[in-house]
């Protein structure tokens, strides 16, 4: 059929390939482990600004793993470890703060700069007509006549028609550095309807500081195209297409043996009942009685042959090397670990290698998405901060020109830290208001006996 899983036979490759991308994930970045940590630039460094990085990892680190930043990403390293090659997106997100895609190969092409770094990317996805509603709004709708059109019969049929968008994001030549609108930032970026007139179908023009799409190669090799890498896969092909047509033949083996092909004598009489237990009625004193009929043939050399197929694909997969670390990891103390590690992993190092290069592209985009959210505050407001706290030990005093609560408050939210462990502010006055009130009863008990301790020595000294 039409389906390409109605002429899979053998799944070695896929189950080889999803224990690959999850060696790649559990050993780059590992969910709710210290995996990365981002580093003061060397013209900013200072005890501050280390402190100011240092906190911002922290907060990114648990930001992300309230994302979909995980399962996108082992999406992208099953594409990775299958095509080659992966493209992973991160834009900001309202609830939050960021959100993470994968798009499947074969629906971006790329180009890289002198380096060898990505930096344009072409990516073509459908959309329906309400989600375009959402990203661009009535009125950029209204401008394209098939989209418009669309839209209404979404508004009053209810169809929710789909339509193909490319979203081209490229170096911008021109530009000018002092301005910092969208039209004079580092990268453009266009999105194209395919619908509608030539004048229609441009929806924005904006701009990007940093690349929003993350492209990585499971290995680069010379020649043409090879910004979109190779992988595994290209190295073992044979052996998966003669793997998947040998276990299909196998097959076909293994149902002869189990149904076999009957010999019927032309002058039988009645039918043959092949089920379990059935009984066939034939005339004893003929000689010539159904009987099976080529069914001697030895599948174990077929057998053999796939399991040679499968056992090349393992090893260009690393099949081996990635089930020993997911069973014996648990058990081992991080100096097993390592020396392991330091064995097994030379094969790898390469594509761990490429990979941690090309997700610079992404750590770029994820602070700088997190960093205009708030989400690690204001540098200059830490630094403020940390110089008063220095200076209240000395200049008693220095800390009544900031006002706590609200930093407080607004460090918390950032944070993300959740709105039930914040009092109410009015809560909170309460509180504060029977705590001077306790204080102050606590002073007049503590006038009253002064008063009445001072009563009684005057009057011993009067007597």
């Amino acid at each position: 059929g039409a389906n390409a899983a109605n002429k899979l036979y053998d799944t070695t490759l896929i189950d080889c390939l999803a224990t690959l991308a999850g060696f790649h994930a559990t050993g780059i970045t590992p969910a709710g482990a210290q995996w990365f940590a981002w580093e003061a630039p060397d013209d900013l460094k200072s005890d501050e600004a280390d402190a100011f990085y240092n906190s911002a990892s922290e907060t990114a680190r648990r930001i992300l793993g309230g994302t979909n930043f995980h399962t996108m990403l082992n999406e992208a390293f099953e594409d990775r470890s299958g095509f080659g090659v992966t493209c992973m997106a991160a834009m900001p997100h309202k609830e939050t703060r960021i959100s993470f895609q994968t798009h499947p190969a074969g629906s971006f092409c790329c180009e890289e700069d002198a380096d060898g770094n990505v930096n344009t990317v072409f990516l073509r996805r459908p959309y329906t007509i309400s989600q375009l509603h959402d990203l661009f709004g009535g009125k950029v709708i209204a401008r394209n006549e098939k989209l418009a059109k669309s839209l209404e019969s979404f508004t009053t049929k209810g169809i929710n028609a789909q339509h193909f968008i490319i979203h081209a994001v490229f170096p911008r030549l021109k530009r000018n550095v002092m301005k910092r609108d969208v039209y004079n930032m580092r990268y453009a970026s266009c999105w194209v309807a395919e619908d509608g007139k030539e004048e229609e179908r441009l929806l924005e023009r904006s701009g990007f500081e940093e690349l929003p799409y993350m492209v990585t190669r499971y290995l680069k090799s010379s020649g043409s195209k090879q910004q979109y890498g190779y992988s595994p896969f290209q190295q073992v092909k044979a052996a998966v297409i003669n793997v998947n047509r040998t276990k299909q033949i196998l097959q076909v083996v293994r149902q002869r043996q189990a149904v076999p092909s009957i010999l019927v004598p032309d002058d039988l009489t009645g039918n043959i009942d092949q089920r379990p237990g059935g009984k066939t009625v034939f005339n004893g004193k003929n000689k010539h009685i159904p009987q099976e009929w080529l069914n001697q043939g030895n599948p174990q050399g077929l057998i053999d042959e796939i399991e040679d197929d499968r056992q090349a694909i393992r090893k260009a997969t690393h099949y081996d090397t990635a089930r020993m670390f997911a069973d014996r990891q648990k058990q081992m103390t991080a100096r097993e670990v390592s020396e392991l590690a330091a064995e097994k992993l030379l094969p790898q190092s390469t594509t761990f290698t490429r990979f941690t290069a090309d997700f610079q592209v992404m750590m770029e985009r994820i602070f700088a998405i997190l960093f205009r959210g708030g989400a690690f505050g204001k540098m200059e407001e830490i630094r403020m901060i940390e110089r008063a706290v220095a200076l209240e030990a000395r200049v008693p005093g220095t800390m009544d020109n900031i006002d706590t609560d609200a930093y407080i408050r607004i460090s918390g939210r950032n944070d993300g830290v959740s709105e039930k462990l914040l009092r109410p502010v009015k809560e909170r006055d309460k509180i504060r208001e029977a705590k001077l009130e306790a204080m102050a009863r606590q002073q007049e008990l503590q006038d009253v006996k002064t008063a009445s301790e001072a009563a009684g020595n005057v009057g011993m000294q009067m007597g």
